[in-house]
């Protein structure tokens, strides 16, 4: 009979082969020459015991590469995830480049978007919230894309596809990249089967945001 490990290689949807690896110091010194959007899932927790908070920051080529410089996936409290955010900002918005942020607004998460816009008033440090596809509103509302997580996690893999997914060397064995490893190890077509998907949320966001570039 196979391993677990073998069945697990067979039937996952996201094949090794499938993911770049790049050098992460080419793309952050020529930035200029590419769109940044950073996805998100914040958790609603105010205690580090809920889910996941996620947070990746994308170079987007103009042939559609995606560039992973930077993540952090992990545990933490309302306001410490705020923080994150604008200490990413601050580290990619450098000599005027605008950063995109693509932000969940279902429901409460509405109340993120609102703490974060005074938080820019009150820090001086500002950035655009990405549009959903389709839409004309700041935001990204999951209840717009038909399906699942899993359903709209597929959307992603012509990307995987195609080659146009890059994870950063340097990054490979930080304990946010592994997690976010993991996670995408773990689903196969019948599903998601990792014991967090937060990670596959900040991938997933990447098909439904509408990039800057990209607005009328």
């Amino acid at each position: 009979f196979p391993s677990h490990d073998m069945s697990i290689e067979e039937d996952k949807m996201i094949k090794d082969d499938m993911i770049q690896w790049y050098d992460r110091q080419k793309i952050v010194r020529a930035l200029g020459n590419f769109t940044v959007l950073i996805t998100t899932d914040f958790t609603a927790s105010g205690s580090k015991k809920g889910d996941y908070s996620g947070i990746a920051v994308w170079a987007i080529g103009a042939d559609d590469d995606k560039f992973l410089i930077d993540i952090e996936l992990q545990k933490r409290t309302i306001q410490e995830q705020y923080d994150a955010l604008f200490r990413m900002v601050s580290r990619y918005g450098k000599n005027g480049r605008v950063v995109e942020v693509g932000m969940e607004i279902d429901g409460q998460q509405q109340l993120n978007m609102f703490a974060l816009k005074q938080m820019m008033i009150e820090k001086n440090m500002w950035f655009r919230f990405a549009k959903q596809k389709g839409s004309t509103a700041e935001g990204i509302r999951s209840r717009m894309a038909s399906g699942s997580k899993f359903e709209r996690f597929k959307y992603m893999m012509p990307s995987f596809e195609n080659k146009k997914m890059w994870f950063p060397e340097s990054l490979r064995e930080a304990a946010d990249m592994k997690e976010l490893l993991e996670e995408l190890k773990y689903v196969t077509f019948a599903g998601i089967g990792s014991k967090h998907d937060d990670g596959l949320d900040l991938i997933s966001q990447l098909v439904r945001a509408q990039l800057y570039r990209d607005w009328e």
